[in-house]
């Protein structure tokens, strides 16, 4: 509160304490208790209570380390996952206690330790904002951890070189869709071993894969650009 705020409402100079912080959108309202002769504070926050309302952060660490108590159920848009590399996607907030936090699509919050918040995939796995970062990231765990989420996934590579050092089981009616000039290039440490692996009824459309390319079944479709 600004002293013109407190001045509109008060006859006399007042000091008003909050204890917790509030993001802008904040409704603070001051109200006459006329039985105590006092100043009732009723802090509400439309943004943050009302559920059908999506809360903005730039970043995934900056909703991480929020101390706003979000209300379980909240739907936060984030506008990257992480400063400049891009990412942006649709977040939910859960309970802490209801999942196992493992670093890319489920993450536990800092400054509300009670609280996590969970990556809405909708059939689509964009690497990028499960924070793979084409050109720097090894990304074979960000992978391994996406396919225990089961079949059917679209699987989306943006431009850059990913690297991977393990051997990556794609499952049953997989898409996997690489940007035409993005790479799914094996590590130096992993170059003699096997590489990708499709289940049946997968598809790969665009890009480039580097690495000892087999298949499970005849059921598989592939288109590549590119293919060496």
């Amino acid at each position: 509160l600004t002293s013109e705020d407190i001045n509109q409402s008060l006859t006399t100079p007042t000091a008003i304490t909050l204890f917790e912080s509030y993001p802008a959108g904040s409704i603070v309202t001051l109200a006459q208790n006329s039985a105590k002769g006092n100043i009732n504070i009723d802090i509400t926050n439309n943004i943050i209570k009302d559920l059908s309302q999506a809360y903005i952060f730039d970043t995934l660490q900056d909703a991480i380390v929020s101390t706003v108590v979000l209300p379980v159920g909240k739907v936060l848009n984030l506008k990257e996952r992480s400063t400049g590399s891009g990412g942006g996607a649709t977040w939910d907030v859960v309970l802490s206690s209801s999942v196992t936090e493992n670093g890319y699509n489920i993450v536990q919050c800092t400054g509300v330790p009670t609280l996590s918040l969970v990556l809405r995939a909708n059939r689509v796995i964009n690497v990028k904002q499960w924070g793979g970062v084409g050109n720097s990231d090894n990304i074979s765990d960000l992978l391994l951890q996406a396919f225990t989420l089961g079949s059917g996934y679209n699987y989306i590579f943006n431009a850059g070189n990913y690297k991977y050092s393990k051997e990556l089981l794609f499952p049953t009616y997989s898409k996997i869709q690489l940007h035409p000039t993005a790479s799914l290039i094996k590590d130096e440490s992993w170059i003699n071993q096997n590489g990708l692996i499709l289940d049946s009824f997968c598809e790969i459309f665009g890009g480039n894969i580097d690495g000892n390319f087999r298949n499970f079944t005849n059921f598989i479709t592939i288109f590549i650009f590119k293919f060496f």
